[in-house]
């Protein structure tokens, strides 16, 4: 199939196939083929599901998926509003913290398909085959268990650090 000149994520010929989708995620394939045919019934890419693992813990889901570019705006989310609550002297709360988390969580599915889509696309206008395309994204999303671990390690960390450095910075301990 030859690329597009433009790309619409409407237009559910110019996704990424489906065989592509299970090589980039490489575990769970049947949930997310599931997934992938109710995006195309629905042609919308942004498709809520429940995914208990992004739920419950999201950040280390997003290490564990290798979903390093999200990950790291989550982190940015986390940090930088704990900054901005002590600067403003306002409170987000839990609440807020979970209904982010809970938006977010219930859409990680939806987030890799597209991040998928987005790569074979770029792939494509490239002029790669689809056979060059699917060794690029061959495990993109593969499951690691320890890069989950030492995600939520490193959230942890982080968050430590930060709330210290909040309190020395604006606090004067």
């Amino acid at each position: 199939m030859a690329p597009k000149e433009k790309y619409d994520s409407r237009d559910v010929e110019s996704w990424v196939p489906k065989d592509l989708v299970e090589s980039a995620i490489s575990e769970n394939i049947d949930v997310y083929s599931k997934f992938y045919d109710k995006c195309v019934e629905k042609k919308s890419l942004f498709v809520s599901s429940l995914n208990w693992g992004a739920i419950l813990i999201f950040p280390g889901w997003l290490a564990y998926r290798k979903f390093y570019s999200v990950f790291f705006v989550y982190l940015s989310f986390i940090i930088g509003s704990t900054f901005l609550e002590e600067l403003y002297n306002f409170e987000l709360g839990r609440a807020g913290y979970l209904g982010v988390n809970l938006a977010l969580a219930i859409h990680a599915r939806a987030f890799l398909l597209q991040n998928i889509n987005a790569k074979y696309w770029a792939l494509q206008k490239k002029g790669l085959t689809n056979e060059e395309i699917k060794l690029d994204l061959d495990g993109l999303h593969r499951p690691s268990w320890p890069l989950g671990v030492a995600g939520l390690v490193f959230m942890l960390v982080l968050a430590i650090a930060s709330s210290v450095l909040i309190e020395v910075y604006f606090k004067g301990i």
